[in-house]
């Protein structure tokens, strides 16, 4: 499950904040996999992830439900600490549990 509130401090306000806030909104579990090209509703990151569980010795990028480009993307993103970095370790956490 996926948290469904954030609490955002009060000194991310103003637009230092704002930025923050629309960065995290662009790099989310949803935008990943569009960005992945998969379904992205709420329901089916769910069922995703239920149904997509990894041991704990195998890499995201290694897993075998990847195409060349989704596992490349992935690879890259962890590689370089791209934007979707962050986003990345969390479906690896996800599907790791």
């Amino acid at each position: 499950m996926r948290c469904q509130t954030c609490f955002w401090p009060a000194f991310l306000s103003g637009f230092m904040g704002d930025t923050i806030m629309q960065s995290m909104a662009l790099y989310n579990l949803d935008n990943l996999f569009a960005q992945l090209g998969l379904p992205n509703s709420e329901e089916a990151i769910d069922k995703f992830v239920e149904s997509h569980r990894l041991d704990d010795n195998l890499p995201l990028y290694e897993a075998p439900f990847w195409s060349e480009g989704q596992r490349q993307f992935i690879r890259q993103s962890l590689r370089l600490d791209s934007e979707w970095a962050e986003v990345v370790d969390e479906l690896s956490m996800m599907l790791h549990s």
